[in-house]
């Protein structure tokens, strides 16, 4: 107590409460949220910002612009056009049955007097962008289609499985047992694997999803993909059960067999335009020393392509983790220290998508959290745990940006967790700071948090 009395001043715990308050409040006057004092005190020792793309790097503002069969490939205008004209085909009609029935997203009671475009939506931003083109497409033919078209189950989307399915009873089919219509919605490189034919948009008719048609599928994908356009999938099949609707073994006997022999309707390619202030921020927290990730669950070259218009990616081809392995095992085990010491790495990007992040090994981590810019992408909420967790026990001090659910475990495990204001409420409460206007406030938050140590040595 001798030492505390002589080395401390009496006047410091005021002066560091004072301070931490007078910053706070700052941040507060800056539309930035700090849940407590000590969050202040920490956003100045950020040196990895680990951010979230959808509605966060982007305005979450979903928007239909391509649509795409295995051998031909439309605009949304020219596809809605068609269906509003009654000249679409037989392909592009069953597309547009399943875009309104697959569907969980509707819209606000209170906006239905607006341009359909101009509508608010309840739900998925991303199903939002399929119902608005199904309803531009044809005004008021959802509500004629689900009521002709009740859904009777359902597997609701996840960012686990990212697929949704949804039955409908088949009333002109003639067999004694139900027959349902089955559409499922999901990520393209998941759904592929389950499909055994395809609906041709050139000739009209079903055709079998041969070695050459899934070629053509892959550079319909990569294509949209590369033009920063996120990818779904619609598929359908006729099935019939063999347990009773709404049991669990009826949940089970859909996991287990309903996802097979699935016949391809077409995809969408879906636009999120990046935040005005998302380029400058990015180079604003490099310029202050800090690294600035993307971590996001689309594909890999969506968020590579997202990543380049943003500046997140600055250079050439990035790495991706066939270049990691073949680096790592062939200069053997490297830490981290000795790692920044050798010439392993060829360029300073690295692309690295969810089913390859469980095969990292510790060696392998400790090449990854030496990139200067990393793209995570088709991550699970449990892989963004775990990219935290890597970066914080190599001495990294991380900040993680999201406004999802699927963002909050991510969010309460960083050392400060930073949320959108317009983002979920689980996001929110897993957060220790929230940003109540724009994305760029977090540049401001950094600064007053630096300026904390500055005031402290000043009253030292």
């Amino acid at each position: 107590m001798g030492c505390v009395v002589a080395f401390i001043p009496e006047g410091m715990p005021v002066c560091v409460a004072l301070t931490l308050m007078t910053i706070a409040r700052c941040m507060k006057n800056n539309n930035i949220l700090p849940k407590g004092l000590s969050t202040v005190e920490t956003l100045g020792c950020v040196n990895v910002i680990c951010s979230d793309k959808t509605g966060t790097l982007t305005e979450n503002k979903m928007v239909v612009t391509t649509v795409g069969f295995v051998d031909d490939q439309l605009t949304g205008e020219t596809a809605m056009s068609n269906l509003s004209s009654g000249s679409a085909s037989l392909p592009l009609e069953k597309l547009h049955r399943a875009a309104a029935l697959c569907n969980d997203a509707m819209f606000d009671p209170l906006t239905l007097d607006a341009p359909v475009m101009q509508r608010e939506v309840q739900g998925n931003a991303t199903d939002g962008a399929v119902l608005k083109f199904a309803e531009a497409a044809r005004p008021n033919s959802i509500a004629q289609l689900t009521d002709n078209h009740p859904r009777d189950f359902q597997v609701a989307f996840n960012s686990k499985n990212k697929w949704m399915l949804t039955m409908h009873e088949d009333k002109n089919a003639l067999n004694e047992v139900p027959t349902y219509d089955m559409l499922v919605k999901g990520a393209p490189d998941i759904l592929i694997q389950k499909c055994t034919s395809y609906w041709s948009a050139k000739t009209g008719d079903v055709k079998p999803l041969d070695v050459a048609a899934k070629l053509e599928f892959t550079k319909l994908q990569e294509r949209l993909s590369r033009n920063a356009e996120r990818v779904i999938l619609l598929c359908e099949r006729k099935y019939q059960p063999q347990e009773t609707l709404g049991t669990n073994a009826f949940g089970d006997e859909v996991m287990a067999t309903g996802l097979s022999e699935l016949t391809v309707l077409g995809v969408f390619g879906i636009t999120d335009p990046a935040r005005l202030e998302t380029a400058s921020t990015v180079a604003a927290c490099r310029r202050a020393g800090a690294r600035f990730f993307m971590v996001t669950g689309d594909a890999g070259l969506t968020g590579a392509a997202i990543a380049r218009n943003v500046g997140i990616f600055t250079h050439g081809e990035p790495d991706t983790y066939d270049t990691l392995v073949s680096k790592t095992s062939s200069h053997g085990s490297i830490d981290e220290k000795d790692y920044e010491k050798t010439a392993v790495r060829s360029g300073t990007s690295i692309l690295l998508e969810g089913p390859n992040i469980p095969k990292l090994t510790d060696e392998d981590w400790n090449v990854v959290c030496a990139y200067e810019e990393i793209v995570f992408a088709r991550t699970t909420p449990e892989q963004k745990l775990r990219i935290v967790n890597e970066l914080r026990s190599r001495d990294n001090v991380v900040a993680v940006t999201g406004d999802g659910v699927n963002d909050a475990p991510a969010l309460r495990a960083a050392d400060v967790g930073i949320a959108i204001a317009a983002g979920s409420d689980v996001a929110l409460e897993a957060s220790d700071l929230v940003l109540l206007d724009k994305f760029d406030s977090i540049v401001e938050a950094i600064r007053l948090g630096r300026l904390v140590f500055q005031n402290l040595q000043k009253v030292r």
